[in-house]
């Protein structure tokens, strides 16, 4: 969430979040303590998907959180939405997220939720900023 953020505070895009009613109470408590231009849609039904390409102009980005096949929060339309984006928001740029999730390693069998690594990953991020900064000066 902090790098969607950033985002919206550094280009001055508004935001529009869809999501269930659960979902957007917690982005709202964020929002609340952080705001920037927003807006919140309820938008339980994923096989409506599509319904967006109406709202969705030709320059806009779509950031889509979706889950990992087996897990609690999977829905088998997640499985369709790559297809979707391909075929109805070719003029659009897009960013699919799967987030971390409870049991996940990845092929290189590293558990990135484990505490040790953690650490490295945020001080390399750390560093890429920091460089980042001094290509921009």
């Amino acid at each position: 969430m902090s790098k969607v953020w950033n985002i919206a505070r550094n280009s001055g895009a508004k935001l529009l979040f869809y999501g269930s009613e659960e979902t957007l109470q917690f982005i709202k408590e964020i929002h609340g303590k952080h705001p920037v231009e927003a807006q919140f849609i309820e938008f339980v039904n994923l096989d409506d998907f599509l319904i967006l390409s109406r709202d969705v102009q030709k320059d806009d980005n779509l950031i889509i959180i979706l889950s990992r096949k087996d897990k609690e929060s999977y829905h088998s339309n997640m499985a369709k939405i790559p297809g979707y984006l391909n075929e109805y928001f070719r003029e659009n740029s897009f960013i699919l997220v799967y987030p971390m999730q409870l049991g996940v390693v990845d092929s290189t069998g590293i558990d990135y939720r484990n505490p040790a690594i953690l650490e490295p990953i945020e001080k390399l991020d750390e560093i890429g900023k920091t460089i980042g900064k001094m290509f921009r000066r």
